[in-house]
């Protein structure tokens, strides 16, 4: 360590924005301050968003509405199956271990398995865009077909795309193409099918590349055991994880209805 390297504050996150996915209502959502500075949501009409993926690790996230706390894990590798996480509700840490080796007990608190895409995403109305952070869990991944007799999965949701798109070889557009109805007992869900166009503009793939570079440097410095200060931050912020709590905690219920034809955002109201 270089002598003035003893003041640095730390890795900074590049990512710009985080959108989620709802699963029962099927779209992408941010959130923001109104101007009583309460949380709420904003979710995008599937048309209105697309991404290029530039890198992904895996998480747990989720919001226990009985403690009021986040549910909460330090980040690891999509590869690194046998790596350990550190399970936090709140401050605390509830489990450790392998995924496999705590799913179960981290279900009990509604902690859910999550990858989180990091992406170059574009507002296709105005073609602005912006790194972000997309976070797959749930319905995002895939549900059971609503029609099959043995459990079988439809083929839509972010593993489908990952099996039918070679993603190592081409970088994508990617984009939710439509939404398909899985149901796990009495819970139904939206599952984004998701469609990828190949990405020819070479100057576009080459600011891919930087991006990866730049995001790569922060991801090395923060997969690790202990929690960043950032970490730490927003797991003491249970006002802001309380704007996602029903979606987190699995909700059943949804006022918005997405089924029909999407709706157009005001350009001025367009997150980016």
């Amino acid at each position: 360590m270089g002598r003035r390297d003893q003041w640095a504050q730390g890795p900074q996150n590049p990512v710009e924005m985080t959108f989620m996915y709802h699963g029962t209502n099927g779209q992408l959502y941010f959130l923001k301050k109104n101007d009583a500075n309460e949380t709420e949501k904003v979710f995008l009409p599937h048309d209105a968003f697309s991404f290029y993926p530039i890198t992904a690790y895996m998480t747990v996230k989720g919001y226990n509405m009985d403690t009021e706390q986040q549910v909460w894990s330090n980040r690891r590798g999509l590869n690194d199956h046998a790596a350990p996480l550190k399970v936090r509700l709140g401050q605390e840490v509830f489990a450790e271990g392998a995924w496999k080796d705590i799913k179960n007990q981290v279900a009990g608190i509604k902690g859910k398995y999550t990858e989180v895409v990091i992406a170059w995403g574009v507002m296709n109305e105005t073609g602005n865009g912006k790194l972000v952070a997309i976070e797959m869990n749930g319905a995002a991944f895939g549900a059971p077909d609503p029609t099959s007799q043995n459990g079988r999965m439809l083929d839509a949701g972010w593993t489908f795309f990952k099996q039918e798109y070679n993603m190592s070889a081409n970088d994508y557009k990617v984009s939710i193409d439509r939404l398909l109805e899985g149901r796990k007992g009495a819970v139904k869900f939206q599952v984004p099918l998701f469609k990828g166009e190949v990405c020819e503009d070479e100057e576009l793939k080459a600011m891919l590349d930087s991006q990866y570079d730049v995001v790569d440097e922060y991801l090395k410095a923060v997969i690790k055991s202990a929690p960043t200060q950032e970490e730490e931050e927003l797991a003491a912020n249970n006002d802001f994880m309380r704007g996602m709590a029903d979606e987190m905690a699995g909700d059943e219920e949804s006022s918005h209805n997405v089924l029909g034809e999407p709706q157009k955002i005001p350009e001025d109201d367009l997150p980016f």
